[in-house]
């Protein structure tokens, strides 16, 4: 396996990028043109990134085309039509900005934004190849390109003359989909996994046409690698190995997709994706994602737009960040301090804003003080700032509370009703420990 090391580029910054959330575990994040969007299981838009280009003031618009979301939440885009580069960010970064990384000038990248793909281990090592499924004769070179620790790429050419089609991740295992022949009618595919000299060979001559496998997806049972496939003529193949050496069961499915008049049409995938619940969600060159269950059987889908349309799903580990609250305090005495002998209760104050609703706080998960008290009683929500806006108010008993003479702040902790979790800190007056 040869290696060819690759120059590194510097990450710029994108304008707005800031206000970006953090991706929410569950969720499903396509790309469109130039545009990368999450989206609820059912559809429901939740926000968008605009991807900038590295060279973006220097020729013709850029696309997008795959995308992948990494174990901490980071997102990773096969960004660009002409030129391509390996983009990524993360909402979390302290500093909010894309970070790029190049291809070789002499890797065979096609205009095309319907090719193109990404694989990210969950240590973060990314993988791209340029999809290609029939050999351009102005490059020598094909394979994967490799960004181990996403530092410093490299080219793994994979074997002579390999045509790597699709990339896919399993925990720390990335597996490619080749087509080891020139030939224009191949119709044996190998699945491999780097480090692994024994390949998955499939003869799928009775079900596949040529150059019509685009994308693969991995998905493990136990100690059964299973093997899917999304074809552009519509077909979705499950391959799962019977016995060791003794070949592989098979299912092929066709699920259907809408155009814009909501005509039922063959679906042209270009991307398909396993998740960590064992569905699969596909991408489109015409702008639909599609949802498969475990069995293949179609569950859902929605439709993003128009042209090529590549999917990732948003894995459980990602966890949400914690929403930092707006309290205020409010007691029976002076200054709403705290007499832990005489103070029977204090009134917390949860305050709205723009971009949060205190009413969705699921007050039975609400906590106070050193002992994590639970309210006693609350009233019916109203504005408590003159903001306009209605807030929340939940009473605690001091003794519960667990206040001490030594303690100088109190947390509060809570759940929203969707389960993000909040806090906030308040300092806190004691008195009478003379």
């Amino acid at each position: 396996m040869k290696k060819i090391a690759l120059s590194l580029a510097l990450g710029i910054a994108v304008s707005g990028i800031s206000k970006a959330d953090q991706l929410t575990a569950g969720n499903i994040v396509v790309s469109n043109g130039d545009v990368v969007s999450e989206y609820t299981r059912d559809g429901t838009f939740v926000q968008s990134f605009s991807v900038d280009h590295w060279d973006r003031f220097e020729g013709s618009p850029q696309s997008v085309r795959d995308v992948a979301v990494g174990d901490d939440g980071t997102l990773y885009v096969y960004n660009g039509t002409s030129r391509v580069f390996v983009s990524s960010f993360n909402p979390s970064w302290p500093i909010a900005e894309w970070r790029y990384w190049s291809f070789p000038t002499d890797y065979p990248v096609p205009a095309d934004p319907n090719f193109g793909s990404l694989a990210v281990t969950q240590f973060g090592d990314v993988y791209a190849t340029d999809q290609l499924t029939e050999f351009d004769i102005g490059f020598e070179r094909s394979g994967v390109v490799a960004y181990p620790g996403f530092q410093e790429g490299e080219i793994l050419e994979l074997n002579s003359n390999p045509l790597s089609v699709d990339t896919s991740r399993f925990g720390t295992e990335v597996y490619y989909l080749t087509t080891p022949d020139e030939s224009a009618n191949q119709q044996v595919i190998e699945i491999r996994r780097f480090g692994s000299q024994m390949p998955m060979v499939f003869d799928t001559e009775e079900i596949l046409g040529p150059n019509e496998h685009r994308s693969l997806a991995i998905r493990s049972l136990g100690f059964s690698t299973e093997v899917f496939l999304a074809d552009f003529d519509g077909e979705v193949h499950g391959f799962a190995p019977r016995q060791v050496g003794s070949g592989f069961d098979t299912l092929t499915v066709t699920p259907s997709c809408e155009d814009n008049t909501g005509t039922l049409t063959t679906c042209r995938f270009i991307d398909i994706e396993s998740t960590d619940t064992y569905e699969f969600i596909l991408g489109t060159a015409d702008g639909q994602v599609v949802i498969l269950d475990g069995l293949l059987n179609q569950i859902g889908g929605f439709t993003v737009g128009e042209g090529a349309t590549f999917v990732s799903y948003v894995p459980q580990t990602v966890i949400p960040a914690v929403i930092e609250l707006d309290i205020t305090v409010s007691t029976s005495q002076r200054n709403n301090g705290i007499n832990p002998s005489r103070t029977r209760s204090a009134w917390v104050g949860v305050l709205s804003s723009e971009s949060f609703d205190a009413t969705t706080i699921d007050i039975d998960s609400a906590a106070f003080g050193p002992q994590e008290a639970s309210f006693d009683r609350t009233r019916r929500p109203r504005d408590l700032n003159g903001d306009g806006i209605r807030d929340l108010a939940l009473r605690f008993n001091i003794r519960d509370m667990g206040v001490t003479c030594a303690d100088t702040q109190l947390t509060f902790t809570a759940n929203t009703i969707d389960g993000s979790a909040t806090t906030a800190t308040v300092p806190v007056e004691i008195t009478g420990c003379n």
